[in-house]
């Protein structure tokens, strides 16, 4: 009798503590959103879409891709970075500022928020290598971490 008694009343504390995240959803989805962004953001590959790149890697078949959050041009060195400019395709984020020292790399503007996962917190660029790609009505590209570029 006591068991069944004890079972009901955390069975009660349970749902009691899940209505009460459910009542604050800001709190559950700020809880979940974390959770993702630090799970994705842990690993070394992802996979990547989004419909503006199709056409373009149609083209030229690009092994890299070098995803920018913010910066301009005394922030970022293209020599350092890589060796084969014309496999790079460069992705920069609406926030971006860069100018004619960088027109020899292919270049596309995307919302940051297209790729936010794959840059940690206060990490303005990466490079990605496409490891393959699912051909479809939007291309899915799989892409794992190069190497970090600060």
């Amino acid at each position: 009798m006591k068991r069944k008694v004890l079972g009901v009343l955390l069975s009660v504390v349970v749902i009691g503590a899940f209505y009460c995240l459910l009542i604050d959803s800001d709190l559950c989805f700020r809880f979940f959103h974390n959770a993702v962004t630090k799970e994705i953001r842990s690993r070394n590959s992802a996979w990547f879409k989004y419909s503006k790149i199709d056409s373009l890697y149609e083209q030229k078949h690009y092994k890299y891709f070098w995803f920018v959050r913010y910066g301009n041009e005394s922030t970022i060195d293209i020599d350092t970075v890589f060796f084969k400019k014309n496999e790079v395709l460069m992705i920069l984020s609406d926030k971006s500022t860069l100018g004619d020292s960088i027109k020899e790399l292919d270049m596309i503007c995307l919302p940051e928020s297209a790729f936010f996962y794959l840059l940690n917190e206060g990490q303005s660029t990466s490079l990605y290598h496409v490891d393959s790609i699912i051909v479809g009505d939007t291309n899915q590209y799989q892409i794992s971490k190069y190497k970090k570029i600060y």
